[in-house]
């Protein structure tokens, strides 16, 4: 029974001393799969910047596309901000290959 109620103690310990990170960096890259245009034809889509601390200041670019007029947001500290961009999905998509 001791033995029993030391391994639920060392279970306990292991779960709740779990910590979940978030990536946090200045530069993201990221590409968006074309999944399901069938379902709601691929909208809304939306990104969700949050900070810690201090003022963010967010640029959505896309570099190598001159057509794209970069998106500039400002997410107050400890906030959190939605953006739509569903007007620019077939900017975004990266369509998959459907050769057979």
């Amino acid at each position: 029974m001791m033995c029993f109620r030391k391994i639920l103690l060392l279970l306990a310990i292991g779960m709740f001393s779990l910590s979940s990170y978030a990536q946090i960096d200045t530069k993201f890259w990221f590409v968006a799969p074309e999944i399901t245009y069938d379902h709601n034809k691929d909208t809304p889509i939306y990104f969700v910047f949050s900070s810690q601390g201090f003022n963010a200041q967010v640029r959505i670019s896309q570099p190598a596309n001159a057509s794209f007029t970069p998106i500039n947001i400002n997410v107050p500290a400890g906030g959190t901000f939605k953006y739509n961009i569903s007007a620019r999905v077939d900017m975004l998509e990266n369509l998959f290959d459907t050769k057979d």
